[in-house]
């Protein structure tokens, strides 16, 4: 255990049951399943930018939108 983490982190790591399971996924499997459940059609972008200053705009709004985005996960994931 390093000192940097508290020691209630190290017992979240630990495995319990090391039995094998009834059923076994394969790599392969997981994969597949992942290609299945992701979005394969291509959305085209829902603003049309004329001139500079409006594409200043929407990389503002955007970057903010993405900033709030990273705070809600930040804080979700400190329970």
């Amino acid at each position: 255990a390093s000192s940097t983490f508290p020691d209630r982190l190290d017992t979240a790591y630990r495995i319990r049951n090391r039995a094998l399971a009834t059923i076994q996924i394969t790599a392969d499997q997981l994969l597949r399943k992942a290609r299945e459940r992701q979005e394969s059609t291509f959305r085209a972008p829902e603003q049309c930018v004329k001139d500079f200053e409006e594409l200043h705009e929407y990389r503002g709004r955007k970057r903010e939108e993405f900033e709030e985005r990273v705070r809600m996960t930040r804080d979700s994931m400190r329970v």
